[in-house]
């Protein structure tokens, strides 16, 4: 399995996170609106061929895939976390962190 971690990025948002995608004009749209609850931090990560987003919210930190049909994010985990305001990922083998 192979797992790619990306740049983390600052979201300032109190009700919704933006989405944006770079079109063929070399111009960002906006794709895909999540709802969150003062969104602090995101990180983009790959395990395999999936596409996840690791959101930090004011009470909880939600993942989501990608879902190659819809097009479009979906939370598929919410994960309790008082004042979550940075996100990371790791890679475990056999249950030992590296």
């Amino acid at each position: 399995m192979q797992f790619k971690p990306y740049q983390s990025f600052k979201i300032i948002s109190i009700r919704s996170s933006l989405i944006y995608k770079l079109g063929a004009s070399s111009r960002f749209t906006i794709h895909q609106q999540i709802s969150t609850l003062g969104a602090r931090d995101v990180h983009f990560f790959e395990v395999g061929s999936t596409h996840y987003l690791l959101i930090a919210e004011q009470d909880h930190v939600s993942l989501h895939a990608w879902n190659a049909d819809t097009e479009q994010f979906s939370q598929i985990q919410e994960i309790r976390a008082d004042n979550a305001y940075h996100v990371h990922t790791y890679l475990a083998t056999n249950g030992v962190s590296k």
